[in-house]
């Protein structure tokens, strides 16, 4: 079923494994000036936990949404602790935010939990996508 005003977005996904660490990678393609809904599934233990979304290698990611402070960014984020997801739109997307970007909670005296990893790449048109589809 398609959101009035939404398009679905546009990629795929592939599981990468290294070894020490397997995650899901989904490639996201977005037009330009355009926003993208992106949820964000974690598990119960995880509930009271600050979630946030950073930008860039897991070693250099910095963040660009979190749960416990405002960012002052194009970039929000919300937490259903209900449905135990959080959920990250970025708005007026340009090609400069075509990077790598993580899903990931913070754990306090202990490395942080790496839910999800995105490829997110603006290109060409306008148009807003909802990232509803990408498991």
């Amino acid at each position: 079923m398609q959101t009035p005003g939404l398009n679905h977005f546009r990629g795929h996904s592939e599981i990468l494994d290294l070894g020490w660490f397997e995650f899901t990678l989904n490639y996201l393609d977005v037009q330009t000036g355009g926003s993208i809904t992106i949820p964000c599934h974690y598990d119960q233990k995880y509930i009271r936990y600050v979630k946030y979304w950073c930008k860039g290698s897991w070693d250099f990611c910095k963040y660009a949404a979190r749960t416990d402070k405002t960012m002052g960014t194009k970039t929000s984020i919300s937490d259903d602790l209900i449905r135990r997801v959080f959920t990250v739109t970025m708005t007026v997307l340009t090609p400069a935010d075509s990077d790598y970007y993580w899903c990931a909670v913070e754990i306090n005296k202990g490395p942080d939990i790496r839910i999800q990893r995105f490829y997110l790449s603006v290109t060409g048109k306008i148009h807003t996508h909802l990232a509803s589809n990408v498991w």
